[in-house]
């Protein structure tokens, strides 16, 4: 997983010269016109704030920031949608300290906003 088109074909003709099968598939958030709130809207940029950095350390082969996401998983809120990404994040917090899994992780929680927010 790459935050780049142009990385990530590079590393998929790496792969291909090593005869690995791989592809590169740009990931699109629909747009959902859903009614947040304020306290939402603003965590979920705080999220993919979070998420672009702990990305941009994964392509850098550097550890990710687990605290930051303690922080996301633990913010006050009132609200059932930030909850419930909340309560399914501290499932997914583990793996993102895991370098072998850790991009797969940044999917799974890119995923679950998206499933979330529509």
């Amino acid at each position: 997983m790459h935050s780049d088109e142009t990385k990530a074909k590079q590393v998929n003709e790496q792969l291909s010269d090593e005869s690995v099968d791989a592809f590169v598939k740009k990931w699109d958030i629909p747009e959902v016109n859903k009614q947040i709130t304020s306290d939402e809207q603003q965590f979920v940029e705080q999220f993919f704030r979070l998420w672009e950095q702990s990305l941009q350390k994964v392509e850098l082969g550097e550890a990710i920031s687990i605290e930051k996401w303690k922080d996301l998983q633990q913010r006050e809120n009132d609200s059932t949608l930030i909850s419930t990404f909340q309560f399914k994040l501290e499932d997914i917090m583990p793996n993102l300290q895991n370098e072998k899994i850790n991009s797969i992780a940044l999917l799974q929680l890119l995923f679950l906003l998206e499933k979330n927010l529509s």
